[in-house]
């Protein structure tokens, strides 16, 4: 074919004569792919071209459609692709349904049939993906591109007024009226050119044009950076928003979007030039990873090795010396366990695991989860006494440009599917951390601002740190009296781990072994590949087997009979079952099972056993409580408490309201109470009792 033949020709030849035989149209966003004569039967609006398909075009026919199209900008752009809507609609859903027996019987039906089954043009697969710092450069602007980013923020649909036309009630005169997406302000000015006149205009509703709209707002996929991450607005029109059916939504928070369309300027007075991309085809990523068959019998081969989760953790941040059982946890949080929902009652079961990494400053809480940010994907970090509720959550906004509502998603939706790290928890504010409890159970985030009602997915697994009030760990301290975190947010950690900074000359002394050869210590397997590893063992689902859940439930009811009689201190809770299965599944992923086994379970309950060790043993009595363990009072203390309450109505009987501190204090240590003072003194900062006058105490 003559290069020199014109776009029209060019489009009219590639469909007609190669893509409509040889390659079968797909539609933009559900990929399915059928003959253009039966579009009509879905009532589709647009038909996407791959554009390897005109690449084997240009070589098979020595034609140039391709150089046209990428070198073509602004309104030579806008012209070769109305050339080429108008060459697939020469093969439009008029003609199918004429196919189907639709004639139409009159002229203006058929202009009608026209109109309504009017096909847009659709591209992906350009040979170049630009990032978005790429396109701010001059020469892509109003040329065809494609970019790559993550979705930040989600605009609210609405309808945008693409075109008016006004009619001169004296003369007839008609004025067309183009908008921009940022035009917000009505026709003010309605001078007939043609007659002079300025009276009113009539405006045309029949003519008008309206669009249904959605804006999106993508970012570098950077999460931490030196300077302000880059993002760039893409406008979406008519059938390229997102379902409107929830389960059915594809625009997530924290997901990576391909888009082909127009690099565009919006129209302003102001120096300062604003640029969108206005669509003609999307597609979000749902996975963040590729996994070529040599990947996978690679994995599968490894699986089968002894000692594989010894080699996993080995391999894990081997900067930091120790911390076997805390690099077993985060490892298990990256894998999760099963999520699913109940299709008999639609209960929701999560599979994320959430860890709180507590204790002495400088012990590699941070870089620990460090490794974690930089090698698995979707994970976002965050300093919690840098960070706001709507940094951490989510933010309703205006966007000054287009006056529409947009969603703002902080770390925990943009996390979804991965991990959210929150440093220094313990530093953020009650209000600050409001939406945490909620997505930590739930796995969404319910948003009622603005008048708008909507539920972001937010199934995060959360990896909080938090440092010790005075900052040294106290055995002798419960974790609710060292942890500026609410009861209910402890509670919501599957498993907790505790840094202790204690003198030890043979591990300090292999601690700073590591530190000088960090850069030569040799690992079973380099961190890419225990990443990549991970992130596959994560896509599996394998299934609770009898046997394990036989081994969980017998060490349940084990530990519920060592429930401590009357005292109402408990060992374990159904929630610490949940928790224990939920880590079996994960174990088994590691394995790459499909279905766990008893060594799982066993696996499980010694993750267990640790954390209830190390938080949940009262050096007073000797016992194990649950309470304790996950941040709540513990029974020892509901006990005391009870107890302190009793004695302080005996006194009262002898001395009033107002009972002398030395005698409550002589009464305590009567019935065993130790340290009684000190214990009736925490009651009074916590508020259960006032200090009315020096040496008296009196119930609040």
């Amino acid at each position: 074919m003559n290069e020199s033949a014109s776009p029209s020709a060019l489009f009219e030849c590639f469909i007609h004569d190669y893509y409509n035989l040889n390659k079968p149209f797909q539609n933009t966003c559900w990929d399915i792919k059928e003959e253009i004569q039966s579009v009509v039967l879905r009532n589709a609006k647009r038909i996407t071209v791959d554009f390897n398909a005109m690449e084997s075009f240009d070589e098979e026919f020595n034609a140039n459609l391709c150089s046209l199209l990428l070198s073509a900008r602004d309104d030579d752009l806008d012209k070769f692709l109305k050339e080429f809507e108008e060459a697939i609609n020469g093969v439009d859903r008029v003609t199918a349904n004429m196919m189907l027996g639709k004639l139409p019987e009159t002229e203006e039906e058929l202009k009608r049939m026209k109109k309504e089954n009017w096909l847009k043009i659709g591209i992906k697969n350009l040979p170049e993906t630009l990032t978005i710092a790429q396109v701010l450069e001059e020469k892509h602007q109003g040329r065809l591109v494609q970019i790559e980013g993550v979705i930040q923020n989600i605009g609210i649909p609405f309808r945008f007024s693409r075109k008016k036309v006004l009619t001169c009630e004296k003369c007839g005169f008609e004025i067309t009226k183009i908008f921009e997406i940022n035009e917000r302000k009505p026709i003010t000015k309605r001078f007939c050119p043609s007659c002079g006149t300025d009276r009113i205009f009539n405006e045309e509703k029949e003519r008008e044009i309206t669009l249904k709209t959605q804006l999106l707002t993508t970012v570098e996929g950077v999460a931490m950076t030196s300077s302000m991450p880059i993002s760039l607005l893409i406008v979406l029109f008519e059938d390229l928003l997102d379902d409107p059916d929830p389960e059915k939504r594809r625009f997530i928070a924290g997901s990576r979007i391909k888009v082909v369309g127009i690099l565009k300027e919006m129209k302003s007075l102001s120096p300062i030039k604003k640029i969108y991309l206005e669509a003609l085809w999307w597609d979000v990523e749902t996975e963040e990873i590729r996994f070529t068959d040599k990947d996978i019998e690679e994995f599968k081969k490894i699986s089968k090795e002894e000692e594989l989760i010894p080699k996993l953790v080995t391999s894990f941040c081997p900067s930091i010396y120790g911390y076997e059982d805390v690099k077993l946890g985060m490892i298990l949080q990256v894998v999760g366990g099963v999520t699913n929902i109940s299709e008999k009652d639609k209960k929701f079961k999560r599979g994320n695991i959430h860890i709180l990494l507590v204790g002495d400053p400088s012990t590699s809480k941070s870089t620990l989860s460090l490794f974690v940010f930089n090698y698995i994907p979707k994970t976002k970090y965050a300093v919690c006494s840098e960070a706001t509720s709507a940094g951490l959550g989510v933010a309703m906004l205006k966007d000054k440009l287009t006056e529409s509502w947009y969603i703002s998603a902080g770390v925990l939706p943009l996390s979804h599917h991965g991990i959210g790290i929150l440093d220094e928890i313990d530093k953020a504010t009650p209000d600050d951390i409001k939406s945490l409890d909620t997505v930590m159970s739930l796995q969404k985030l319910p948003v009622s601002k603005a008048g708008i009602n909507i539920t972001l997915p937010a199934e995060t697994s959360v990896l909080a740190i938090a440092n010790p009030k005075g900052s040294r760990w106290d055995e002798m301290i419960d974790l609710k009296d060292q942890v500026n975190l609410s009861e209910v947010t402890l509670s919501r950690f599957d498993v907790k781990y505790c840094f202790k900074d204690r003198p030890n000359l043979e591990i300090d002394g292999k601690i700073a072994d590591v530190m000088i050869n960090s850069e030569t210590i040799k690992t079973p397997f380099d961190s890419e590949f225990l990443a990549k590893y991970l992130i596959y063992a994560k896509t599996l689902a394998p299934k609770l087997t009898t046997k394990t859940t036989e081994i969980l439930k017998k060490f349940y009811m084990e530990m519920r009979q060592k429930t401590q009689g009357s005292s109402g201190i408990l060992v374990i809770t159904s929630r610490q079952f949940e928790g224990m299965m939920r880590l079996s599944e994960a174990f088994a992923k590691i394995r790459l099972a499909d279905k766990t086994n008893e060594e799982d379970a066993e696996n499980a309950i010694n993750v267990f056993k640790g954390f209830l060790r190390s938080f949940g043993f009262n050096y007073e009595t000797g016992d194990i409580d649950i309470d304790k363990a996950e941040g709540r009072t513990s029974g020892q203390k509901r006990k005391e408490s009870r107890e302190l309450s009793e004695i302080y109505k005996e006194l009262t009987a002898m001395f009033g309201n107002k009972v002398p501190m030395l005698d409550f204090v002589e009464a305590c240590e009567k019935e065993g109470i130790r340290k009684a003072e000190k214990k009736i003194r925490q009651r009074i900062s916590e508020g259960e009792f006032t200090e009315p006058e020096y040496g008296f105490v009196k119930r609040a």
